[in-house]
């Protein structure tokens, strides 16, 4: 179950680097691809932080019977820094060619679409959320 949580994540969060690519500047820093990534996929940020939690506290019991660990997850931050999109992205080779190739108008208007989608794709999960949590606080006589 393990490995095929880690295999999904790491095909998730590589789309999302992808669609994220063309919101950076012309000159960036690794830093502001997770910001953004954090920005515009808050449920799937939180969705990772979860699963690595819930592998953690499995691996404590684990370690307190003086078993062997199964589940050695990195950090989210950690993750995303190994996946291999995000380390080709972080190439000087990449990014010169990146500041090449840019085009300020298109990224204008990649932001536009990109941004409209990805808000209302969150408001939804917020509505979603907020009615889940409604339900959950009424109690039945």
């Amino acid at each position: 179950m393990y490995e095929n949580d880690i295999q999904e994540a790491n095909k998730e969060f590589e789309k999302y680097i992808s669609d994220i690519l063309q919101l950076l500047p012309s000159e960036y820093e690794e830093n502001q691809l997770m910001e953004l990534l954090v920005r515009y996929y808050p449920f799937e940020w939180q969705m990772l932080k979860e699963k690595y939690n819930a592998y953690c506290k499995t691996d404590e019991k684990l370690s307190r019977s003086n078993k062997k660990l199964r589940n050695s997850m990195s950090k989210p931050e950690e993750f995303i820094l190994n996946l291999p999109i995000y380390k080709r992205i972080s190439q000087t080779r990449y990014k010169t060619e990146y500041k090449r190739k840019f085009n300020a108008d298109e990224q204008i208007r990649y932001k536009e679409i990109f941004e409209k989608k990805r808000i209302s794709k969150n408001e939804k999960r917020m509505e979603k959320v907020g009615k889940a949590k409604l339900k959950a606080q009424e109690v039945e006589p």
